[in-house]
């Protein structure tokens, strides 16, 4: 679904100017959910308010739409922010280094008309932020927890929106350049 500005969208396209990516938020349950949502989809409360959010996030899935020629002419996917709401969005990636759980970063593209949207790009680690180290309740994982968080489902590869895994693959890569 596309959003449209409209009165209850325009906070939304505000903020994009100001290179600021907003959810909605429940003023119920606190609950975070798509900027598109009329209402909580937890609570079913009508009152949602805009709320900043990091603009990191990983790919769920993605779809790369060709013309008749074979030529690329979008790449959309669905993106899974940190804070946990999923968004539709232009991926600005080549196609070909797309993968589920990659990384991502937003970034503001300008559009006809004035309005900016949002799109993703390829996030290093480092990028992420760190405060997804931790656990909701805000402390640190146990041992157990954190070897887990280090493994990933892919190759071996670390999964940095596991819980903790900023942290860990920020370590690691210190002691290999050692």
């Amino acid at each position: 679904m596309t959003i449209e500005r409209d009165d209850s969208s325009a906070p939304f396209f505000e903020a994009l100017a100001r290179a600021v990516l907003t959810v909605r938020q429940c003023a119920e349950c606190g609950k975070l959910a798509a900027p598109q949502v009329r209402a909580c989809p937890t609570c079913s409360a009508p009152s949602l308010d805009w709320t900043a959010v990091s603009g990191f996030g990983k790919l769920i899935s993605w779809t790369v739409l060709r013309d008749r020629t074979g030529a690329i002419t979008a790449v959309g996917g669905i993106v899974e922010l940190v804070e946990g709401p999923w968004l539709r969005a232009r991926l600005v990636d080549d196609p070909a280094v797309l993968g589920a759980g990659l990384p991502l970063r937003v970034e503001f593209e300008g559009r006809q008309g004035g309005e900016y949207a949002p799109v993703f790009r390829q996030a290093a680690v480092a990028d992420l932020p760190e405060h997804h180290c931790a656990t909701e309740a805000g402390g640190a994982l146990s041992g157990r927890d954190q070897s887990v968080a280090r493994a990933s489902p892919r190759s071996g590869q670390r999964d940095p929106f596991r819980a903790c895994d900023v942290t860990l693959a920020a370590s690691t890569a210190a002691a290999d350049r050692s």
